[in-house]
């Protein structure tokens, strides 16, 4: 895994190892993550492919003032662990 090296990801990045896990997560029109970001409109999902049957996906803030607000806004805040549980299901 000589390219994940070269990557740094968020340490609460979620790493997938299903054999059809990026396609079956960002598909043809990304219908799932879209549903998702639809739900968290604060937030988006991100993801990387490394190489068939592993990937690695994190929520993050859309807005540098919405990563802010994550440190002083307790509803901000619950709405991105919901995320990021939902995520790691």
């Amino acid at each position: 895994m000589a390219g994940i090296q070269t990557q740094v990801f968020p340490g609460y990045s979620l790493h997938c190892t299903a054999e059809r896990g990026y396609p079956d997560l960002v598909g043809r029109e990304q219908s799932y993550i879209n549903h998702i970001q639809s739900q968290y409109p604060l937030f988006r999902v991100m993801h990387q492919g490394i190489k068939r049957g592993y990937m690695v996906i994190w929520p993050e803030a859309k807005t540098p003032r919405a990563a802010a607000d994550l440190a002083g806004d307790e509803e901000l805040l619950k709405q991105f662990i919901e995320l990021y549980l939902l995520l790691k299901r």
